[in-house]
């Protein structure tokens, strides 16, 4: 019988994936199964933050869901760089995102998008 193994990754969601998946009824957890899923503590801040500007109708949902599936939380030490760049300079962690910047400045890792509103892909 043959082994196949599954490589395990650590992968950080962004707050636009998260706020993408609310949206389109993607289960990123069970997509991801077989990998550790994290956010930053910044990234709860920032869905924090949107649901009192009553700014995201998703925020609220992705912040439920985060604390219902129990996704690690990574925290951060810099207060004053931006979520993306924190997530810019991780290393060892591949990423959720659908930040088109944030892409550009992750071309040697591994990155994971949502495909026609209805899946997660690695490109």
């Amino acid at each position: 019988m043959k082994a196949i193994f599954q490589f395990l990754m650590k992968i950080i969601l962004d707050t636009n994936f998260l706020l993408d998946c609310a949206k389109f009824h993607i289960d990123y957890q069970e997509e991801l199964r077989q990998h550790d899923l994290y956010v930053l503590d910044k990234t709860i801040s920032e869905l924090e933050n949107l649901i009192n500007q009553k700014k995201a109708s998703h925020a609220k949902v992705t912040l439920q869901i985060l604390r219902k599936k129990n996704i690690k939380v990574l925290k951060t030490i810099n207060e004053s760089k931006s979520v993306d760049s924190i997530i810019a300079e991780k290393e060892g962690y591949a990423v959720a995102t659908a930040d088109k910047e944030l892409k550009q400045r992750l071309k040697k890792r591994k990155i994971f998008v949502i495909r026609q509103k209805k899946f997660v892909t690695e490109i």
